[in-house]
Parts: C-alpha cells; structure tokens; sequence
C-alpha cells in the first residue's frame, strides 16, 4: 500500500462515524400515527395551587380610559 491511499481511507472511516453519530441521535421508531400527543393526564406529576384572594382582589379591575385615536393631518 503506498502512502497516498492512507488519507482517502481515512476520510472514509471518518465520514462513516458522523454517519453513525448521526443516525444515533435520531427518534425512536414509533408506531404512533396520532400527531403530537399531550402528557398524560392520569399523572401530570407537578401541580399548582391557587394563590389566596387578596383585597386588592376584592376591588375588580380598573376603570380605564379610552385612547382616542388620532387621524394624522393633511399636509
């Protein structure tokens, strides 16, 4: 074997692991032919309780006023 023939060998053997690197990193095979599926909601695991009411709670939302929108003048 002479020199020359070395480095496209190791080329090859190069690409051939970022082809297996790539293939690697892939999805699972799935059966699954519904879409984008939620977690379950038997167990959704973390959950969070509501805050107290407040007095400022009490009060509802303000009043605010309205913008009156501006027409831009003829020049």
């Amino acid at each position: 074997m002479t020199r020359s023939a070395q480095p496209g060998r190791a080329a090859r053997a190069a690409r051939g692991t970022l082809v297996l690197l790539a293939v690697a990193c892939g999805d699972v095979a799935t059966s699954d032919t519904r879409g984008y599926t939620k977690a379950t909601l038997e167990d959704p695991g973390l959950t969070i309780r509501a805050e107290r009411s407040t007095a400022m709670d009490a009060l509802g939302d303000p009043i605010l006023p309205l913008a009156a929108e501006l027409q831009p003048e003829a020049n």
